[in-house]
This record gives C-alpha cells, sequence and structure tokens, in this order.
C-alpha cells in the first residue's frame, strides 16, 4: 500500500505544516504553552549538548539512575571562577541513554537461528569463532549527556568549562 503525497495534501489525518503555522499565529489562550514551545523551536532557544561521558563499564537500571543523581549533584563543577559565572545546578540536565541490539549486553547472534541449504527445515546455532571478526565485543552502551539550559554565550562558555573540568575527574 502506498499513498502518493499529492494525495496526503488533502488527507484530514495527516498533519501539515499549516497546523504548525495556525499554532504560532493563534491569540488563543488554550494554546499558549504550545506557541512557546513551537517559537523557541523556531528560534532554536533549546538546551546545549556540552558533552557526554561514558562509563567503564556497563551499569545496570539502578546505577544508570544513580550515576545520573551524582552526576546532576556534582553541576556546576567547583572551580575558582564559578563564584563569577553564576551558573546553579538547577542551569544543568543530565540524561542517560544506553543503546543496544534489542537483548540488553546479551550477543544478538546468540538468539538467532541459523539455516542450510542441504537441511532447510532444520535449525542451528554458530558459534562465535564463526561470526565476522567486525562484530563487536559489547552489545551495549551508555552514554550520560549533559546539558545546559542556559545558552547565552558566556554561561555556555563557562558550562562547557563545568563539564571538561568534570568530564576528567569522570573519566578517570
Amino acid at each position: 500500500f502506498y499513498l502518493f503525497s499529492s494525495n496526503l495534501l488533502f488527507c484530514p489525518v495527516c498533519p501539515l505544516d499549516c497546523v504548525f503555522d495556525q499554532i504560532l499565529n493563534s491569540t488563543e489562550e488554550d494554546l499558549k504553552e504550545a506557541r512557546e514551545i513551537l517559537t523557541k523551536i523556531v528560534e532554536r532557544k533549546h538546551y546545549r549538548c556540552l558533552g557526554e561521558i561514558k562509563p567503564k563499564t556497563i551499569p545496570n537500571k539502578d546505577e544508570i539512575s544513580q550515576v545520573t543523581k551524582n552526576l546532576a549533584a556534582a553541576l556546576p563543577f567547583p572551580r575558582q571562577e564559578a563564584q563569577a559565572d553564576g551558573l546553579t545546578q538547577e542551569d544543568f540536565v543530565v540524561l542517560s541513554a544506553t543503546m543496544d541490539y534489542g537483548s540488553g549486553a546479551e550477543d544478538p547472534i546468540n538468539s538467532m537461528d541459523f539455516y542450510s541449504k542441504k537441511k532447510p527445515n532444520q535449525t542451528f546455532k554458530i558459534k562465535r569463532e564463526q561470526v565476522s571478526k567486525l562484530l563487536p565485543e559489547k552489545f551495549s552502551e551508555t552514554l550520560f549527556r549533559v546539558y545546559s539550559k542556559k545558552i547565552d554565550p558566556e554561561s555556555l562558555e563557562a558550562a562547557r568549562g563545568h563539564f571538561a573540568e568534570l568530564k576528567s575527574v569522570w573519566s578517570d
């Protein structure tokens, strides 16, 4: 089933750019919050990513939330110029991102069944030695990303300094 884009023009269930514009140009009080969000998107006034920290070991779910809290509590990182930059803990956001192949830290090849041309109705597993050497050793990765809520150049530069010092401590 394929629907041409010209047919989408008159499709009432398909969102159009005009909805975006209608919200932006609306004066209705009910749409005030949506209008503010869309205005920030158009003006690119969103949080800035300062960078990411990769832990040495793969943390479990409890450890992820604990590390996220610890990182958030450590910002702004204590420095000599910290008094002058005016950044507070509320000016930073720490989020975790876990990426895997759908089976956590397990090798996805272990959960796959393979077939041969000689016996097409019989499945078998393959050994690790038979798998390509290009397959990674680890199948899950967690990154902790740090964002700055303040986007003015001075605050952003100060926030990057805090992040750089924090990363040097957490990466050792």
